[in-house]
């Protein structure tokens, strides 16, 4: 448990000491009504999990645990696993779909991640992509095509089933991995390429990769059911998305996601199925041949950059936080007009974060800023009921680039959104931000009700409690009016939703001044723990 102070387990010394006095306001409960009560919490941090020692990738499971994580993503790099084999057209031993003919301790990163999650209690997540091996990709001039341009799509197919073969449950003694996605940030040239193409026939760009990729899931989704993960004991997801992008322009502009999205099921901006020329340059006899998509969710990565979760400036087509509501409405768009994907699909928020600075001079926020921007993007998922699960990029923040000098932007061009420092950044590495325990409980203050009638919506998390909440858990918020010593206990929540969520109303001019809420749990056999504070909102 994150930094949770331990106390005398008699809850009248507790109460006693934090004067948890109500006050005689009268309290609603917050709307439930289009919010998602059950979210999965999700970690990703390859640095940590899979490309470090053993006793360093425990550890970090076991943190990850004590903040509330269930679930971790690891990229399972098709390159990585298959480096040192050859072309199996031309050496005919090595069959890519048996996942004993791979290099020796190719796949022992994995395996090791897959055992020590199983001990720890956390469910593994693989995000099966490319780039694959040199032999099975294509050619290409161009140097920024080159590492993912035009996967062999048959040889893709054989390494998922390989991939599905080993984590089946059945290989081994290797824990079960029964959560999957496909390929990362396909509408991205660094992970698939080309993005567009030149059509003579169309006389323009013809968005390439949302064709690649259809190919390359369906593809894998078969490799997947024949191992046993089918649609009916498997969570597999479709998409990994970013949420930026250019007008298709050659084959290196990334693709904004709405566009991807269309393509990949062969629609047009109306959202209506192309027929004729336009169908058929794009391959869209695919689905009449292997039906619709069946997948369990649709992945994206929301990230606003160094802007806040409320940004609104991002170009048309983006998908960010602030407008993660227009996903869901496009995919149940598709599936009115065209049956290609059920209808309600679940969204997954499967990266998401914000860096810092420190250590990050040039794109990073204020520390404060990250906690209070990861609290923001945790309540707005929350607002969101087809929102599924939402993951945090990085418990600690990558080392510099030091190919660079220190004067020079790219020696911070990795990623700094961890929650803790990490090496290079002049701070111990593992030196927590204020969001690490931010992240473990989070709070939001917002807004609500009509202005004739203004509410508070006081809304937190006690994620590091998540699957483990008792009747005896409670949540008590507090405010302190500014330059006030004193916090005030206003309202208590208990029982708490099984996922830590509570959310209460509060009359929103009780006090008519300014000052800043938090949260308090507090279980009498455990202890307490006080969220971060929220400022009052202002009109």
């Amino acid at each position: 448990m994150p930094s949770v102070t331990s106390r005398p387990r008699s809850r009248s010394i507790l109460l006693v000491a934090l004067a948890l006095v109500p006050i005689a306001i009268a309290l609603r409960a917050a709307p439930p009504a289009r919010a998602s009560q059950s979210q999965v919490s999700v970690m990703m941090d390859d640095n940590l999990l899979v490309y470090s020692a053993n006793s360093t990738r425990m550890a970090a499971l076991q943190q990850m645990k004590s903040l509330g994580v269930s679930t971790v993503r690891a990229t399972l790099l098709w390159s990585d696993v298959a480096h040192g084999t050859k072309n199996p057209a031309t050496h005919h031993r090595f069959n890519p779909a048996n996942p004993a003919d791979y290099p020796k301790n190719a796949w022992v990163n994995y395996d090791q991640l897959d055992v020590d999650a199983a001990a720890v209690g956390i469910k593994v997540y693989f995000d099966v992509t490319g780039p694959g091996p040199a032999w099975a990709m294509g050619t290409t001039s161009d140097p920024t095509e080159k590492p993912s341009y035009m996967p062999n799509v048959s040889q893709f197919a054989k390494f998922v089933q390989a991939v599905g073969t080993r984590f089946s449950g059945k290989y081994h003694g290797l824990p079960r991995v029964s959560t999957w996605s496909i390929w990362n940030e396909p509408n991205q040239v660094g992970w698939l390429s080309p993005q567009g193409v030149y059509n003579a026939q169309l006389h323009e760009v013809l968005p390439y990769s949302p064709i690649l990729y259809r190919q390359l899931w369906f593809a894998a989704r078969g490799a997947l059911n024949r191992t046993g993960h089918t649609d009916k004991t498997d969570t597999v997801l479709v998409g990994e998305t970013a949420p930026l992008g250019s007008p298709p322009q050659n084959g290196r502009t990334p693709m904004r996601p709405a566009l991807f999205i269309q393509q990949f099921f062969c629609v047009n901006s109306a959202l209506k199925s192309y027929t004729g020329l336009q169908a058929s340059v794009r391959g869209c006899s695919i689905f009449k041949r292997d039906g619709p998509i069946v997948a369990s969710g649709w992945a994206h990565h929301p990230y606003t950059k160094a802007e806040p979760p409320t940004w609104k400036k991002a170009p048309s087509g983006s998908i960010v936080i602030a407008n993660i509501g227009a996903l869901p409405k496009l995919l149940d768009g598709i599936a009115k007009n065209t049956r290609r994907v059920a209808k309600g699909l679940p969204v997954w928020i499967t990266e998401m974060g914000y860096e810092t600075n420190p250590p990050d001079p040039t794109r990073g926020v204020s520390l404060a800023d990250q906690a209070s921007y990861i609290n923001e993007t945790d309540w707005m998922a929350y607002k969101q009921p087809r929102v599924a699960a939402v993951t945090q990029f990085l418990l600690e923040d990558a080392g510099p680039n030091t190919h660079y000098k220190k004067t020079q932007k790219g020696y911070w061009d990795t990623y700094q959104s961890g929650l803790e420092f990490g090496p290079g950044s002049g701070v111990t590495p593992g030196t927590q931000k204020p969001a690490y325990n931010a992240y473990a409980m989070p709070i939001w203050v917002s807004e609500t009700g009509p202005p004739a009638d203004p509410q508070l919506e006081l809304w937190a998390q006690v994620r590091f409690r998540s699957g483990e909440v008792t009747p005896q858990d409670g949540v008590y918020f507090q405010f302190q009016p500014t330059g006030s010593p004193t916090w005030t206990t206003e309202t208590s929540a208990e029982p708490l939703n099984p996922d830590g969520f509570v959310s209460v109303t509060f009359p929103y001019n009780a006090y008519g001044v300014p000052g800043t809420w938090r949260a308090l749990w507090y279980n009498p056999a455990v202890g307490y723990f006080f969220s971060r504070g929220a400022p009052y909102p202002t009109s």
